[in-house]
């Protein structure tokens, strides 16, 4: 895994990215000599991971978004960090954007570099399927802290993964004399300043 060429930032970042991947669940040794290109970081991971295709998914791309990068598109604006990830992303691989206002220059990438296609936002997941998603992400609940998970997010699932992972409404269970209201109220701030910081209301 010797370098090959000087990589920009954003391709060296997909580089890390791939080997903080295979480092974390024991495929190659800490401490391992970088990856040179991002070709070749696809080609080491797709063999050691024995899959067929890779695809990365960035959460809460906005912040990618509000940031330029180091490229300039055909009408002299600036690429976004955001622009110069996705135009990293070795073919036939993808790369999976979530978000709620962020942008991507369509027409350049879809003309040029990439094959960009909008997905419309996840659905909502049923109460009945909560126990399956929460046994998906190793979370243990007991039939009353289910319910919980998926009232207070609703079931989307970005939100409900969060809240059961970092057992934030186990946390609001626990406080004494708070009603459901004031519990529903703590993790609707929780979600806005935590999760959503974009969405934050200005001051």
């Amino acid at each position: 895994m010797q370098p090959s060429r000087h990589p920009s930032p954003c391709q060296r970042a997909l580089c890390l990215l791939i080997q903080d991947h295979l480092t974390d669940v024991g495929l190659i040794g800490h401490g391992t000599t970088e990856f040179g290109d991002e070709g070749t970081a696809y080609e080491a991971w797709m063999k050691l991971t024995n899959s067929q295709v890779g695809v990365i998914a960035l959460d809460t791309c906005e912040e990618l978004a509000e940031k330029d990068g180091f490229s300039v598109h055909s009408d002299r604006t600036r690429y976004t960090m955001l622009d110069e990830f996705c135009v990293s992303i070795p073919a036939p691989h993808a790369i999976v954007c979530v978000g709620c206002s962020a942008s991507i220059n369509r027409t350049e990438f879809v003309l040029t570099k990439a094959n960009v296609t909008t997905l419309e936002p996840l659905e909502p997941i049923a109460q009945r399927e909560v126990a399956a998603a929460l046994d998906s992400w190793s979370v243990k609940a007991d039939e009353a802290l289910r319910l919980l998970f998926h009232e207070l997010t609703g079931g989307v699932p970005p939100v409900l993964r969060d809240a059961s992972v970092r057992s934030y409404t186990g946390f609001l269970l626990q406080q004494p004399g708070r009603s459901y209201t004031s519990a529903f109220d703590s993790w609707a701030l929780y979600v806005q300043e935590a999760l959503y910081p974009l969405l934050k209301p200005p001051q």
